[in-house]
């Protein structure tokens, strides 16, 4: 696979991280889930179905699924969600050839979602890659140095304290 271009000298402090991203539609596995639900529902005409709008695409759920297929800590893992089923999901790796090798993945998960290919896990299902994995290159600033603490003046012994008042008798 082509390498990336040699990024510029780091200063002091400064670091690479390497952001694999894709976006993906969800819409028709929504839409299947609105179905199945729906079925199961209304197989007793007396219910009504309240399947549509309920769906939510599920982040949390997503974020575990790719941490998983990609061995990452969730923590690595971020999905954002636009128009309910628009899921723009990308992974931060420290490591360029992990990077790499996820951008490949994530090439090859594209090319299966989508297309009705038995044994595809249910999460595979009605999704679609709508952009190119792309693989960036991201420098990190140096961290800042924490500010002085501000310089206090000498402080005033506390007040004495008056002696307790003798109870009456």
């Amino acid at each position: 696979s082509p390498s990336l271009p040699s990024p510029p000298p780091l200063s002091p402090g400064e670091s690479l991280s390497y952001s694999v991203s894709w976006t993906a539609d969800f819409s028709e596995g929504r839409d299947k889930a609105v179905v199945a639900c729906e079925e199961l529902l209304c197989t007793n005409g007396v219910f009504t179905c309240p399947c549509d709008g309920y769906y939510q695409f599920d982040t949390d759920a997503a974020t575990a699924i790719v941490s998983d297929q990609l061995s990452v800590p969730v923590e690595a893992v971020s999905n954002s969600v636009t128009d309910e089923v628009i899921v723009e999901t990308s992974v931060v790796f420290s490591d360029e050839q992990e990077a790499e090798f996820a951008l490949e993945f994530a090439t090859g998960v594209c090319a299966v979602i989508g297309s009705p290919t038995p044994g595809l896990p249910v999460w595979a299902q009605g999704a679609t890659c709508i952009s190119e994995p792309q693989l960036d290159v991201v420098l990190n600033p140096a961290p800042a140095l924490p500010p002085a603490p501000p310089q206090l003046p000498p402080s005033a012994p506390p007040p004495a304290s008056p002696p307790p008042a003798s109870p009456p008798l």
